[in-house]
């Protein structure tokens, strides 16, 4: 749900609960009303406090109806609930000013409609105005002299006023502030239930686009191993020729094929999920001797040399094939960042200080390095810096290693290399 999506829904629930609110105000204020002027005419108060009074009740009590009715054709807007609210603190501090000013027993009505302003309308203006106008109105009390205009309202009189009053004032609160709770809570509920259905949709839509390039990737596969095949005997017959000139043309046509077919092969690797381990003892020593000897053609065919330093002595449990995947691809990495004629070098040791029988295999480059913005970037599916990578090759190993509960590190430094690092536990936690 965008921004303006949840401002909206907040609008129409702040409407809903406002006009709520405000119909259901006259049940509360009325019988309030009645009870203040009963116990006033109890009291033995001056006719003229009496008059006026019973008209001001009168006439707030109008309006409250007014918008009662009202509120039962449209919704009322937040302008208007603002603009109730501050002329209901201005009718309160009246009845407060003609009962005893700030002795009056009805002052606690008067906080009433400032806290539903500050739960309705948050840290915004109006709060703001509500707040300055309690602090004036209760300034403007604090000024008028003692029994002006009339005498404080006597005991017990004025305690039975307070309990009615601060009774009223928290049922007002309760109205206004709870519904206003309700309100924020359904916008809440609808954003999630927005969130939840955008996330789905999402996943939909990715597991078709993976299905749809999983396919596309399968039907291209035929075709291409058909040009491999025919290009091969072309080079056949241009190296039988000694046409050496279409010979190197076919050569370099090859390799952009295979290159083709391991972008097809890394695709499908990443959009297949991983599924179990076929666990068995992997001799790591081994595992990386394989894999230098078959990248050596492509090394051999730019003049570097690939150094081994794999003891045979360490052993692991783990997936030997996504193992090998892993590796390949870190090494295939560390031969196209290198230069032709350059070292690449694999080294397998135990883990420092591991007593499980961990193992750590380093593979480093002496090519162009990365800078920190691309070591953080690096393993993203689909970025690379090298013309035509997917990189997804790095991608998958990092996934297959975690799969084993090892990890893998990059270091690196623009102009001297790249050092990738892989560390494996003796075997497989979820084993």
């Amino acid at each position: 749900m965008s921004r303006s999506s949840f401002d909206a829904s907040r609008t129409a629930q702040l409407r809903a609960v406002g006009t709520t609110f405000l119909a259901r105000r006259p049940l509360i204020v009325a019988p309030t009303m009645g009870c203040f002027y009963a116990l006033l005419v109890a009291s033995g108060a001056p006719r003229r406090q009496l008059t006026v009074l019973a008209v001001g009740f009168t006439v707030m009590l109008a309006l409250f109806v007014y918008e009662a009715l009202r509120g039962r054709r449209r919704a009322i807007s937040e302008r208007w609930l603002f603009v109730s609210l501050t002329a209901t603190t201005v009718g309160i501090t009246f009845g407060c000013a003609l009962t005893g000013a700030l002795r009056s027993p009805i002052l606690p009505l008067l906080f009433a409609p400032v806290v539903v302003t500050f739960s309705a309308f948050g840290r915004g203006w109006r709060s703001l105005v509500a707040f300055s106008e309690l602090v004036l109105m209760l300034g403007a009390l604090a000024l008028l002299p003692r029994g002006f205009p009339f005498a404080e309202v006597p005991y017990p009189y004025d305690a039975a006023m307070s309990v009615c009053a601060t009774a009223a004032a928290l049922l007002l609160l309760h109205a206004g502030v709870t519904s206003l709770s309700d309100a924020y809570l359904q916008t809440g509920r609808e954003l999630h239930r927005t969130r939840e259905q955008v996330l789905a949709e999402s996943l939909t839509y990715r597991r078709s686009a993976e299905l749809l390039g999983a396919r596309l990737a399968h039907e291209i596969k035929n075709p291409l191993l058909a040009i491999k095949a025919l290009t091969q005997l072309f080079a056949r017959g241009a190296a039988a020729s000694a046409d050496d000139k279409s010979a190197e043309r076919l050569e370099v046509v090859q390799q952009e094929i295979e290159r083709v077919e391991q972008i097809l092969a890394d695709y499908v690797a990443f959009t297949r999920p991983l599924g179990e381990l076929a666990l068995q003892d992997v001799e790591l020593g081994a595992l990386c001797r394989d894999a230098v000897a078959l990248c050596s053609p492509h090394a051999e065919l730019r003049g570097i040399v690939v150094e081994v330093d794999a003891p045979a002595a360490i052993e692991i449990r783990a997936d030997r094939g996504r193992l090998a995947d892993a590796l390949l691809n870190l090494l295939r990495n560390a031969l196209d960042a290198s230069e032709d004629g350059a070292t690449v070098r694999v080294l397998l040791r135990a883990s420092d200080g591991a007593d499980d029988g961990g193992a750590e295999i380093v593979i480093e480059d002496h090519g162009g390095g990365m800078d920190a913005e691309t070591i953080s970037r690096a393993g993203t599916p689909y970025y690379s810096t090298r013309d035509g990578g997917s990189g997804l090759g790095l991608a998958l190993a990092r996934a297959a290693l975690a799969r084993h509960g090892g990890e893998l590190s990059l270091s690196s430094e623009p102009g001297v290399g790249t050092r990738a690092r892989v560390t494996l536990p003796r075997r497989p936690a979820s084993s």
